[in-house]
């Protein structure tokens, strides 16, 4: 997992309900850690904060799934919708007989907006000598 994928888990998943969860995986895979003390006099006020530096170096070990699945979050019959594939409702349908479908650049190029942001070429000015 690289950096910016184990940063967005991280803001996503730290939450201070699930701190103690997370404490027991952390101090299972890293029994000798300096960080163990500080967890155990947790409090409250910095459960959320600890919780996201935790996550962080538990994310070195295993993935993001194995942390879910350590708090309860993903279920057998998650697992196994994930395995079948996506879902009816994610699924497009096929186009009906006879419609001819619109190639996808075309569809997109319509509902494209403007980039607000993106500088209009400034209007030449016409300079008579």
């Amino acid at each position: 997992m690289t950096f910016p994928e184990k940063n967005n888990f991280v803001v996503r998943h730290t939450n201070a309900d699930f701190f103690d969860q997370d404490r027991k995986l952390f101090e299972k895979l890293y029994p000798d850690s300096p960080l163990i003390p500080e967890l155990r006099k947790a409090n409250q006020y910095n459960k959320t904060h600890l919780d996201g530096r935790i996550l962080l170096k538990i994310l070195d070990a295993v993935c993001g799934e194995t942390v879910l699945e350590n708090r309860g979050i993903i279920t057998d019959r998650m697992k196994e919708q994930t395995a079948k594939g996506p879902t009816s409702k994610e699924v497009a349908e096929p186009p009906a007989a006879g419609k001819e479908q619109e190639p996808v650049e075309e569809q997109q190029a319509d509902t494209a907006k403007p980039n607000p942001r993106k500088k209009k070429a400034a209007p030449k000015k016409n300079i008579q000598a």
